[in-house]
């Protein structure tokens, strides 16, 4: 690793280099997308988008609303509004689902619902394609190219990122908004000028329109105020207010109020995630305040432990030979920022009281683990292949649970049942 005191960016990436980032991309969303065959989740809800093609099919929750929200858009948060605060991904699913609707002719005989569901997942697609360029950038800082794609097969073959990257929702933000963003971040450092700023404030704004994930920003911030660059901490925090601000007066013309699931919780008028802890604290209720502080670091080191599980030896083992290397400017500035992230991804945890079946809140912190976990391979330099096969056998490992059940005997949920009869939300399936 260099040990340069500062961050020197090349943004050029070889023809060659596409092919791999492409074809690993396809392969890891292939793996997710076909995710039913390794009996995952045989605990959650099961949704068959296509009944006799375990192709696509989705384990969580809240898939109805992601894909109502994009196809009906509007006029489904009208009914609910938890997505309110989050419209970005719902937003551009339901212009290209629209859109392939009016350009398919009736060729294709599927309700708008599959168009929409479809360009979700396409969307999804891209941006964890765009995260892979970016972060292989971001290791060719500091690793050599060998090393750099190593890191970005942990990225596409880590358990996480084959849970969520062909599921219609956006857990996966949390991984991948600290990439995106990282990698914006050290262009300012690179070249400190008013372009660079607004576009890292600007991207993350409209990211937060698709999940906010404040504590690596926050992290960020307060790394740059720590070197004293006040002004472009007072910037960017005004310029990422933007896309929100658009958003709220696009929602006033429509004649509707703002609600945040992240404060209020997802159920309105039941107080949860953010604001419990301020309810706590008018209360004098202390107790439940540090009870939660203790489950929460529970909560905190499990998921640690579940996210990473055996990379776990190479984090520390890593940490270890970067602790040893010789003092520069850049190894406290890495040190620094590594506690800043693991602090404020606890903070996010704890204040949103999220639990061990929140696996994708250890993905606040991935870049970091990353970081660490690739230099501990830079004593032995291992090939790409036995990486793939590892990460492929830990993904098996952590996936597949027994006893085993094949795809079509997997209890599901019928998708209409989650609608009442009288609902305009089944117009989408006509």
């Amino acid at each position: 690793m260099s040990q340069k005191d500062n961050f020197i960016i090349n943004n050029k990436i070889e023809i060659k280099d596409h092919y791999f980032l492409i074809l690993f991309s396809i392969f890891s969303f292939l793996i997710s997308a076909n995710i039913a065959w390794l009996n995952p989740f045989p605990d959650e809800v099961l949704y068959k988008v296509f009944e006799n093609f375990p192709f696509l099919w989705q384990y969580n929750r809240d898939v109805p609303v992601e894909i109502l929200s994009s196809t009906g858009f509007f006029e489904y948060f009208e009914r609910d509004p938890t997505r309110l605060e989050r419209p970005g991904l719902p937003f551009l699913a339901y212009i290209f689902g629209h859109l392939f609707y009016f350009l398919n002719f009736n060729l294709i005989n599927l309700p708008i619902v599959y168009f929409t569901a479809g360009s979700y997942v396409l969307v999804n697609f891209i941006l964890h394609y765009v995260s892979t360029i970016l972060l292989y950038k971001i290791l060719k800082i500091f690793f050599s190219e060998n090393i750099s794609k190593i890191g970005v097969i942990i990225f596409l073959l880590n358990y996480i990122t084959i849970r969520h990257f062909a599921e219609i929702h956006t857990n996966n933000m949390l991984l991948l908004t600290p990439i995106i963003i990282t990698y914006l971040a050290l262009n300012i450092l690179n070249k400190e000028n008013f372009f660079n700023v607004f576009l890292f404030s600007i991207i993350f704004g409209l990211l937060v329109l698709i999940k906010s994930v404040y504590s690596y920003y926050i992290a960020i911030l307060i790394f740059l105020l720590i070197k004293k660059k006040y002004f472009i901490v007072i910037q960017s925090i005004l310029i990422h207010l933007i896309p929100l601000i658009i958003w709220l007066l696009i929602l006033k013309t429509k004649n509707l109020e703002f609600y945040s699931a992240t404060i209020l919780g997802n159920v309105p008028g039941h107080t949860s995630m953010v604001s419990w802890f301020f309810n706590d604290l008018v209360n004098f209720n202390f107790e439940g305040i540090f009870i939660q502080l203790f489950t929460s670091l529970k909560n905190f080191l499990l998921i640690f432990i579940k996210y990473y599980n055996l990379l776990t030896i190479f984090i520390f083992l890593g940490l270890f030979i970067f602790l040893k290397r010789e003092k520069s400017q850049i190894k406290k500035d890495i040190l620094l920022f590594s506690l800043l992230t693991i602090s404020l991804s606890f903070i996010q945890l704890y204040m949103t009281q999220k639990s061990t079946r929140h696996m994708y809140m250890g993905g606040d912190y991935f870049l970091i683990c990353l970081f660490y976990i690739l230099n501990s391979f830079l004593i032995a330099n291992p090939k790409k292949f036995i990486t793939t096969v590892v990460l492929i056998f830990l993904l098996l490992l952590n996936t597949i649970k027994l006893p085993y059940i094949l795809p079509f005997d997997q209890d599901h949920v019928v998708w209409k049942n989650r609608f009442k009869p009288n609902s305009k939300s089944l117009k989408y399936f006509d």
